[in-house]
């Protein structure tokens, strides 16, 4: 006797992605493949580097369940950086044929890193052509393979005011400049700081601050108060001095103060006094 089998075996196979990071961040560490196959003997699944070496092989008998593979090979040693496939094959006893494979597969363990720097402490958007924008540089390690990025101003309770990502520009740009406005169009007052955020294609997210600076176009308020109103110096022990209080109040610290005396004849300083603090 004998039996007659012109059925081959069957089988599918998917990937949610093809582009994965085994680098132990529990982002896209493996790269999780779904089979649905018949049932047979045996079924086997190999994966391949690029030079077509085989560095990992699986053996199932019945039908083959929905797995992981983790980037390491047979002997549990992560996989060189690099693409791979993974093919799938199985013989019946009468020698009916099936095979499948997963092909494109790039295993990434690169580091990656971003870095923002804001150029200026504080600025003022006042229209003045002078310390209107602000500057951020932007750096990340690792250029390519950027899914989508976001750059946030954040004020100091947290919330966004303006913000940039992919959909502004496809590539994150180096440098982004900022003209103090929200989104609404509004020049917006207090202390923030720049937030990157970027996503890969492998998993990876990076995220980035800037130090924190100052944005306003409120002068510094001044004001000058003496005692008495006249004064003679003239050495006869009343009111032989003038007393002056300076005051002086800035959400933006001083860079220098000063202040004169003119001569009310000529308009020449007759004294002054300046300072740094």
């Amino acid at each position: 006797p004998f039996v007659l089998d012109s059925a081959a075996p069957s089988i599918e196979v998917s990937v949610p992605y093809t582009v994965f990071s085994p680098d132990g961040d529990g982002i896209r560490d493996d790269v999780p493949v779904t089979v649905k196959a018949s049932s047979e003997d045996k079924w086997t699944g190999t994966v391949y580097n690029s030079k077509n070496q085989i560095v990992k092989t699986y053996n199932w008998t019945g039908s083959v369940p929905s797995f992981a593979w983790d980037g390491t090979d047979d002997s549990g040693n992560k996989v060189e950086d690099g693409n791979y496939r993974i093919v799938f094959a199985s013989v019946d006893a009468a020698g009916n044929k099936a095979n499948a494979t997963i092909s494109g597969l790039k295993v990434d363990k690169r580091e990656t890193k971003a870095y923002v720097t804001a150029e200026l402490e504080a600025f003022s958007p006042n229209g003045d052509s002078y310390l209107d924008v602000q500057t951020f540089s932007v750096r990340t390690t690792l250029a390519e393979g950027i899914s989508n990025w976001k750059f946030e101003i954040v004020s100091a309770d947290g919330k966004t005011v303006r913000s940039w990502s992919e959909a502004d520009s496809k590539d994150l740009p180096a440098v982004i400049k900022w003209d103090g406005n929200d989104s609404d169009g509004k020049v917006a007052e207090g202390m923030f700081f720049g937030k990157l955020s970027v996503s890969y294609e492998k998993g990876n997210v990076v995220n980035s601050s800037s130090s924190a600076f100052i944005c306003t176009v409120v002068p510094p308020k001044l004001s000058v108060k003496k005692q008495p109103a006249y004064f003679s110096p003239d050495n006869d022990g009343e009111d032989d001095e003038l007393y002056i209080q300076l005051k002086g109040n800035s959400l933006v610290p001083l860079k220098n103060w000063s202040f004169t005396v003119n001569d009310p004849e000529n308009g020449k300083t007759y004294w002054s006094v300046g300072g740094k603090t």
